[in-house]
């Protein structure tokens, strides 16, 4: 399920922790830790919501358990509180599913919640958002460095088809990264 790795000169942005991320998470491990690295070893993690099928792999991030790393999760705030639920050492169904506590989770820090039309910024990288149609809500995010920029919207229940709204903020964008999973059209 969904996880894509962005790099721009100055940021490297996660979307979305999937069953990919825990292939992600060991390499970007053994990329930081290697001698040779000369860069930060830092990421932003962008939920784009928080069902389990895009949040599922954040106790195999094996990047997250090194204090050396620093990785900021943002996302709606029912996604973050849906993680927090299932972490947090207070649930009372702790362990059930996962282990892990959030005090594990050393590398990995929990931002300000987003909310869409909110615009991000690390470093020239700007990062905006966009509500899509979807259980629970869900963020489409376009990210953009100079003149490159990639709009990612999954899970999206389109309104009106096509949905123009969504074509507005796609406008323009280098790449479309998007499903047509719901409808026939």
């Amino acid at each position: 399920t969904t996880c894509i790795e962005i790099e721009t000169p100055d940021a490297l942005i996660i979307i979305d922790l999937g069953t990919g991320s825990w292939r992600l998470g060991a390499e970007l491990q053994k990329r930081w830790s290697d001698p040779s690295f000369q860069g930060e070893r830092s990421a932003l993690v962008l939920l784009t919501h928080g069902h389990v099928d895009h949040t599922m792999a954040l106790p195999f991030m094996k990047v997250f358990y090194d204090p050396e790393n620093n990785a900021l999760i943002r996302g709606s705030q029912s996604a973050l509180d849906c993680l927090q639920k299932i972490f947090s050492h207070e649930n009372p169904d702790q362990g059930v599913l996962f282990p892990q506590t959030l005090e594990m989770f050393t590398g990995l820090t929990f931002g300000e919640p987003i909310t869409a039309g909110d615009t991000l910024a690390v470093g020239n990288t700007r990062v905006l958002t966009y509500a899509l149609n979807h259980p629970g809500g869900s963020l489409a995010y376009r990210i953009e460095h100079g003149e490159k920029s990639v709009v990612i919207a999954t899970d999206h229940e389109q309104q009106d088809v096509p949905d123009k709204e969504l074509a507005k903020f796609a406008s323009g964008t280098n790449l479309l990264y998007s499903d047509a999973q719901y409808l026939a059209d």
